[in-house]
C-alpha cells in the first residue's frame, strides 16, 4: 500500500513538470495548474521532516530559497503591501521549485531526456500557433508585431526557441537523435526566430554556441585549437562590434541629393516658408527627414488627398503627420505640395497603414537592423521615446540608475519599485505618458532598486556562481542556460512575470539543484563529451 502510494506521488510529480514545460512555452493557466498540482502533492505525502533534511545540504537551491525570502522580508519597509504581495506571488516558483526538486528522490537521466523533449515539443508546438495566428487572425498593417506570440512574451519565447535548439543539437551530437531530423527542427527555429524579427533569439543562439566553444577550448582542446576556441568569443565580439558599428554609420550617412546639403531653399514653389533642422540627423533611405517642410502647405495637400485628420494617428497609432514627412524623406520628396502631388494613391495609403518608408528591406532581419538604427539615432536627437522599443529601454534604465543611486544602499522594499520609478518619471518630466512609465527592465537593476545592495549583491553571487558551476563541470546546457540568463537579465525583468520567474527558476533548479543520476554513484550533467577530461 505504501508503495503504490510512493509510486501515484512520482507519477503525480512527473506529470506536474510534464504540465509546466508545457506551460512555460505554450499557456499561463497550465502553468498555473503545475505548480498547483506540484505543491499539493509534495504537502500531502507528509514527509516534511525527511525532505527538508534532503533541502538543507543543497547549497544551490538555499541560494534560490534565500532570494525569495529576501523579497519576503523587504516586503516590511514597503508603503504599498498590496503590490509588494503581488509581487511575492509572482516570485513562488523561486520557493516552489528549489523546495521541491531539491527534496524528490533522484530522477533517471532517461526521465529527464523525455522532460526535454517534451518541452522542445511544446517550443514546436508554440512556434505553429503563432505562424497559425499571423496568417489567420493576425493583421501585419495594423497589428504590433510583437504580438504575434500571442501566448507568451516574444523575446521570452525566443530564449525558449533558442533553449530548445540547444537540447536537440546536444542530443544530435552524442547520437541519440538522428541528424536528419535535428537539422529539420533547428532549421525551423532559426527560420522561426527570422520571422519573428528576434535579434535577442539569434544572438543568443550565437552567445550559446560560443559558450560551447569555450567549454570545448578549456575542457578537450589542445594546443593551437584551444587558444583559438578560447579566444573566438573576444574575437567575434570585437568583429561583431565593428560590423553593428559600421553598419549604423552607413545608415546615417545621407546620399548625394542636393536637398541634403546647404544652403536650403527659404519659401517653397507656392511660396510658404520651409522648416529645417539642420542639426537633427534622423534620415530615413538616406535622406534628411527635417529638412524642407512646409507644414501649412502639407496640411491643406494632405486633405485633399486623405479623409484621415493630418493632425490624427495613421493605423498603428503613430502621429499621422510624422510618419506622412518620414514617407516623403524616404523618396527625396520635399514636403509640401509639390511633393504630395509626387505621391501615388498607393503611396497615401501605405501613409495611411502607419508605413514609414517606401522602400523598406525585404529580409525582415535587415528591416529590424534598420528599425533599431533609426530608434537609436532619433532617441539621440531628442525625440520621444515613446513607442519605440530601444529608446524605451534606454529611458527606463536610465530612470531607474537615478532611484538607485537615491536608494541602492537598502532599496525601497518589495512593493515600493513601481511608486519610486513613477516618481522619478515626474522629477525628470519624462517624455513618457503614464502607460510607458515602466520599471527599468535591468532584472539587476530593479533589485538593487527594491532590495539595496544586499539584495542586489545576493542575486549576483547567484548568477556567476551559477556560470562557475556549470562551467567548471563543462555541463553544456546548464553553461550556455546560465549566460543566456545572466544577459537577458541585462535587458529584461524576467523574474518580474509568472512565466519568467518560472522559466529561470524551473531551469536553474534543473541543472543545479534536482538530483538525477546515471547510476548509484555518478550525478548526471550534459558533459559527455568531456566525461574522460574531468
Amino acid at each position: 500500500m505504501k508503495a503504490d502510494r510512493h509510486t501515484l506521488h512520482r507519477s503525480v510529480f512527473f506529470a506536474s513538470i510534464v504540465m509546466m514545460v508545457t506551460g512555460i512555452a505554450v499557456s499561463k493557466f497550465i502553468l498555473s495548474m503545475a505548480g498547483l498540482l506540484m505543491a499539493v502533492n509534495w504537502l500531502l505525502e507528509f514527509r516534511y521532516i525527511e525532505r527538508l533534511r534532503a533541502l538543507w545540504p543543497n547549497r544551490m537551491a538555499l541560494l534560490l530559497l534565500a532570494l525569495f525570502f529576501v523579497h519576503a522580508l523587504w516586503l516590511i519597509p514597503s508603503s504599498d503591501v498590496g503590490y509588494g504581495l503581488h509581487d511575492i506571488r509572482i516570485k513562488l516558483p523561486l520557493l516552489l521549485l528549489p523546495v521541491v526538486l531539491a527534496t524528490e528522490p533522484i530522477m533517471s537521466v532517461q526521465r529527464l531526456r523525455r522532460i526535454l523533449w517534451v518541452f522542445v515539443a511544446a517550443v514546436l508546438l508554440g512556434s505553429v500557433m503563432a505562424w497559425a495566428h499571423y496568417f489567420t487572425v493576425f493583421n501585419p498593417d495594423t497589428d504590433d508585431f510583437r504580438r504575434v506570440v500571442f501566448f507568451n512574451s516574444s523575446v521570452r519565447f525566443s530564449i525558449l526557441a533558442v533553449m530548445a535548439m540547444l537540447f536537440v543539437l546536444y542530443e544530435a551530437m552524442n547520437q541519440r537523435f538522428r541528424k536528419w531530423a535535428a537539422i529539420v527542427i533547428l532549421l525551423w527555429l532559426l527560420g522561426f526566430l527570422v520571422f519573428l524579427q528576434s535579434l535577442t533569439g539569434m544572438l543568443m543562439f550565437v552567445v550559446a554556441l560560443l559558450t560551447w566553444g569555450l567549454v570545448f577550448g578549456y575542457h578537450r582542446a589542445e594546443g593551437l585549437t584551444r587558444r583559438a576556441l578560447l579566444a573566438l568569443p573576444v574575437l567575434t565580439l570585437v568583429v561583431g562590434f565593428v560590423v553593428f558599428s559600421s553598419m549604423f554609420n552607413a545608415y546615417l550617412t545621407p546620399n548625394d541629393h542636393p536637398d541634403n546639403k546647404e544652403p536650403f531653399a527659404r519659401e517653397s514653389a507656392f511660396g510658404t516658408a520651409y522648416w529645417h533642422v539642420p542639426e537633427n540627423s534622423e534620415i530615413e533611405n538616406g535622406h534628411y527627414i527635417y529638412r524642407y517642410i512646409a507644414m501649412p502647405e502639407l496640411e491643406r495637400a494632405w486633405g485633399a488627398r486623405s479623409d484621415k485628420d493630418f493632425f490624427g494617428n495613421d493605423a498603428r497609432g503613430q502621429e499621422l503627420r510624422f510618419t506622412l514627412i518620414r514617407y516623403m524623406a524616404s523618396l527625396g520628396l520635399r514636403k509640401d505640395s509639390l511633393g504630395m502631388a509626387e505621391l501615388q494613391p498607393a503611396d497615401i495609403d501605405r501613409v495611411q497603414l502607419g508605413y514609414t518608408s517606401a522602400s523598406q528591406p525585404a529580409n525582415p532581419i535587415a528591416r529590424r537592423l534598420e528599425s533599431t538604427f533609426f530608434e537609436i539615432n532619433a532617441y539621440r536627437n531628442g525625440a520621444s521615446p515613446q513607442g519605440s522599443t530601444i529608446a524605451q529601454r534606454i529611458a527606463f534604465v536610465q530612470t531607474g540608475w537615478r532611484v538607485a543611486k537615491k536608494y541602492g544602499l537598502l532599496g525601497v522594499g518589495t512593493g515600493d519599485v513601481n511608486h519610486a520609478m513613477l516618481q522619478q518619471y515626474e522629477l525628470d518630466e519624462a517624455k513618457l505618458d503614464a502607460d510607458h512609465r515602466r520599471r527599468p527592465h535591468n532584472q539587476y537593476l530593479t533589485l538593487l532598486i527594491a532590495f539595496g545592495l544586499p539584495g542586489a549583491a545576493l542575486f549576483l553571487f547567484l548568477v556567476v556562481n551559477s556560470v562557475v558551476i556549470a562551467f567548471r563541470r563543462a555541463d553544456l546546457l546548464a553553461t550556455a542556460f546560465a549566460v543566456i540568463a545572466a544577459l537577458t537579465f541585462l535587458a529584461e525583468d524576467t523574474l518580474e512575470t509568472q512565466v519568467g520567474a518560472t522559466f529561470f527558476a524551473f531551469f536553474y533548479c534543473l541543472f543545479f539543484v534536482f538530483r538525477v543520476k546515471e547510476d548509484e554513484k555518478r550525478p548526471f550533467h550534459f558533459n559527455e563529451p568531456f566525461r574522460d577530461s574531468l
